[in-house]
């Protein structure tokens, strides 16, 4: 039974792309704008996280949250690897903001992009810019080539100094990017956990697992083990690695804000600042730090994050 607090309440499949995927929005008046979240990744999947965040937000927007293809809800054995690639999230993503403007009789939507979101963010906004009133980037992620390297350099040389002897051989072992194998990169992310570069304050993925466990009905895993971020990490990151905002997202006709986490060396907050410095965007563009964040600003500084979100996302 849906609950009366919500005008919105819905929790079903859309079929994009040909696809049945799964479409959370939530929001206390049909009334206000509709706001959606594009998740991160690519082996995860951000629903969970909704409610720690949200609740608020659900008085002033309806929160749209979307297990892209591939992912959580929206995984099925049966879907073609060829099908995952970032044209076609791409395209998918815009059909869902069509969906919700013909559903929902909308002209423009909110957007708003965490980590690998960011990317899919900017391509969004500069393809369909007519339906965006204004995006916002949260851990921005510009070129995963260049991210990826300065990432790894910070987690060597942060094993160096605290003479880690584990980190140390296995990311001497591995190498640098680009990786031999999709898989190195989680070790490279978890030694980048223990260092504070994903994870500022308590520099372990405790807090994320502890707010997923905390998801109300409906918003959790479907499973304990998600198979789709594994199928979904190797699909798309070989291509990923190819993508550069730099070259092909250099302008935009909607307005941009950026979070960043100050001590953020997932998608490194360097690169970041300087696709910002060097991007043209007419309607506006705002930069943020977070100085108590790194990957994460929406869960380590959830009240600033808010109250940012709501002071930049006005009609």
């Amino acid at each position: 039974m849906k609950s009366s607090k919500y005008e919105i309440d819905f929790n079903e499949p859309v079929v994009l792309g040909k696809l049945q995927q799964q479409v959370y929005i939530r929001g206390r008046k049909r009334s206000n704008p509709f706001l959606l979240v594009l998740h991160g990744g690519l082996g995860t999947c951000e629903s969970p996280l909704a409610h720690h965040y949200g609740g608020v937000l659900e008085h002033h927007f309806n929160m749209v949250h979307w297990d892209q293809r591939g992912r959580n809800r929206s995984y099925h054995a049966s879907i073609p690897k060829e099908s995952m690639t970032i044209e076609q999230v791409l395209n998918d993503a815009c059909e869902l903001i069509s969906w919700i403007q013909t559903q929902y009789s909308q002209d423009k939507i909110f957007l708003v992009g965490h980590s690998w979101g960011s990317l899919l963010g900017m391509l969004i906004a500069q393809k369909v810019p007519e339906a965006i009133y204004a995006f916002i980037g949260l851990g921005q992620l510009v070129s995963l080539a260049r991210n990826e390297t300065l990432s790894y350099q910070f987690t060597l040389q942060r094993a160096r100094e605290l003479g880690v002897s584990d980190a140390i051989h296995q990311l001497e072992a591995m190498g640098p990017p680009p990786f031999k194998k999709t898989y190195d990169v989680l070790t490279q992310r978890s030694w980048l956990t223990k260092f504070g570069g994903l994870l500022y304050q308590e520099r372990s993925m405790d807090k994320i697992f502890s707010v997923m466990a905390k998801a109300p009905s409906g918003y959790e895993f479907t499973e304990s083990r998600d198979p789709g971020g594994h199928f979904s990490l190797h699909a798309i990151w070989p291509e990923l690695e190819k993508r550069d905002l730099f070259v092909e997202v250099p302008r935009v006709n909607v307005p941009v804000s950026i979070y960043m986490g100050r001590h953020d060396y997932c998608t490194v907050q360097s690169v970041a600042h300087d696709y910002y410095q060097k991007l043209e965007a007419p309607s506006g563009k705002k930069w943020e730090w977070f100085e108590k964040s790194a990957h994460w600003p929406h869960i380590e500084e959830t009240d600033k994050f808010t109250s940012s979100l709501l002071r930049d996302f006005t009609l």
